[in-house]
């Protein structure tokens, strides 16, 4: 439902670094934004990148915090060279750097000084760091007969930086690091290449582990491995593996529940296997949201909207596919928000002019609709309720015309009482928000008041999930151009107040005020006072039961004839 591009290693790892399918957070990077949220709060948190920049761990650039980049042979230092440096005496240069790069005078250009500040900042920052490695001692040896890719050098660096953190930065307290491994891209003699490359990966994770144990911060240290995709169970004609979408990845740290296995392992790889796209790629059954959500927990990030912020799509989610801390470690006690109470499941459907599934964006709109208009029908709050939309099917009516039909699932947080729940008002939740989606939210769409009676088309749904790519150029996310929903206060209403409304979206948009009845052509009535008669007395003879018409016109539930 994201607009990438699967099978692309420059797309999936920018999405895999993101974690915002549909771009809505304020920084490009989920590691950086939870130092972003963790500083709002008041800690002294650092992110650094081995050899090259990472945009997991880059933040909102209006905090000004930038990542360092350091190289996996240590920091270099601006007098490394023999002419820049003090050891002949003569320090020629240094003075001239300091007065080139001092504070300017009033009429000096923004650029000179930004460049200045940032010269003299990398310059500050390297000679710290320098100093503080070469002042921390290690506990362990960083041997390895081989070191592909530099992976042992950069764990022994960021051991290094993790054990001296207190002397790189005064009370620092949050540390992110980004290593990069790269060689796995076997697209030939994939046994070769991994014999070549996995030793060296042990090796340095063995030594990273042993030096992290020694200093006993085991518990405060969590390493996540992972990959923009997975490859295709069967090889090539390269006796290679090719480009795949889901794969195994694995985390560890002193505080980990290990030994546990998450998400849903393919049954079996051959062709027949639904989550089996083709030549053995698999298709993901757990998203990334569900170890973040997580993981954001045991970082410090408890606040439900906080994690929000972090990964905005975690609440398309339901309740089973998100893991608490409690869930993945040890010292967790969180849960998941808007989960652990009732869980109601009804249809949502759209009548539309060409045969397409709802859009990533639409599903989003359609139930943050539904959960505002829950809080407020329930005077909870909105990290309490949880939305999201699955099982969607598209049905050709006789006319022409299409229904895209799915299950909007509605979960609740264990804290609300039970007794404010009931299937009947998770229906009138959904089907509000789906009249009200049909207007605002979803391009083409009219109501559709009752369920689709009609059979499927033909055209069987498949077994795999709605399009990657929007299947229309129809945009789909413009600003609602009418009114928005009204919230009045119930003790203001009248009948007569609801009654003025001839129509259902009108009537629903009224929360909590007034609800549609569809019965008898269907009347706006004060909540509350919808009339539990199903027949009015015409002649002596009730009418046709619902939701079929009453007479030839309206049910006047107070002289019980229809009018």
């Amino acid at each position: 439902e994201t607009q990438t591009d699967l099978f692309s290693h420059t797309s999936m790892k920018r999405e895999s670094h993101r974690v915002d399918a549909f771009l809505e957070a304020s920084g490009p990077g989920v590691l950086g934004r939870m130092l972003d949220i963790l500083q709002d709060d008041g800690y002294v948190v650092a992110a650094t990148s081995m050899d090259r920049k990472a945009q997991m761990i880059d933040g909102d650039p209006k905090t000004g915090r930038l990542a360092d980049v350091v190289s996996s042979s240590g920091p270099r230092t601006i007098y490394e060279r023999e002419f820049m440096n003090w050891r002949d005496g003569t320090d020629q240069l240094r003075p001239y750097l300091e007065e080139v790069h001092s504070e300017t005078v009033e009429n000096a250009g923004m650029f000179g000084n930004m460049w200045s500040q940032t010269f003299l900042d990398v310059w500050n920052k390297a000679e710290t760091l320098t100093r503080s490695l070469k002042e921390t001692q290690l506990l362990t040896e960083f041997t390895s007969r081989t070191d592909v890719g530099d992976i042992n050098k950069s764990l022994r660096i960021v051991a290094e930086m993790i054990v001296g953190r207190n002397k790189r930065i005064d009370g620092l307290n949050r540390d992110v690091f980004y290593i990069q491994l790269r060689g796995f891209d076997h697209h030939m003699e994939v046994k070769q290449g991994l014999d070549l490359s996995l030793p060296s990966l042990n090796a340095g994770l063995k030594n990273f582990w042993n030096e992290i144990k020694a200093q006993g911060i085991q518990n405060q240290v969590l390493v996540i491995q992972g990959s923009e995709f997975g490859r295709t169970v069967s090889p090539n004609s390269n006796s290679g593996s090719d480009h795949g979408w889901g794969g195994n990845y694995f985390i560890f740290g002193g505080d980990v529940k290990g030994g546990q296995i998450f998400g849903e392992y393919p049954r079996s790889f051959s062709e027949a296997d639904p989550t089996n796209i083709g030549r053995g790629r698999v298709m993901p059954t757990t998203s990334w949201e569900a170890l973040w959500y997580g993981v954001n927990q045991w970082f410090g990030i408890d606040i439900p909207s906080d994690i929000e912020t972090v990964i905005p799509n975690s609440r398309n989610f339901g309740c089973s596919v998100l893991y608490s801390d409690t869930d993945l470690f040890h010292s967790g006690t969180g849960t998941v928000a808007g989960c652990g109470g009732p869980t109601f499941t009804t249809e949502v459907n759209f009548n539309l002019a060409e045969p397409r599934y709802l859009t990533g964006e639409e599903q989003k709109l359609i139930c943050d609709l539904a959960v505002d208009i829950s809080a407020d029908r329930l005077s909870e709050g909105e990290d309490d309720i949880r939305c999201y939309i699955s099982d969607q099917t598209i049905i050709e009516t006789a006319d022409g015309g299409y229904i895209v039909t799915g299950e909007a699932e509605l979960n609740f947080d264990y804290t609300i009482n039970e007794n404010k729940l009931n299937a009947g008002l998770a229906q009138k939740i959904t089907k509000t928000a789906e009249s009200f989606a049909s207007d605002f939210v979803v391009a083409g769409a009219t109501p559709v008041s009752e369920a689709p009676s009609v059979s499927p088309s033909s055209r069987p749904p498949s077994l795999t999930p709605p399009p990657i790519s929007p299947p229309t150029d129809v945009p789909t996310t413009a600003a609602p151009t009418k009114s928005p929903i009204i919230f009045v206060d119930p003790g203001s209403a009248t009948q007569e107040y609801c009654k003025s409304f001839t129509d259902k979206t009108a009537c629903n948009l009224t929360i909590p005020s007034c609800e549609w009845d569809q019965r008898f052509k269907g009347t706006c009535y004060l909540t509350g006072t919808v009339p539990d008669k199903d027949t009015c007395i015409t002649n002596n003879k009730p009418c046709p039961p619902p939701p079929n018409q009453c007479c030839s016109g309206r049910c006047d539930e107070r002289l019980d004839r229809c009018n």
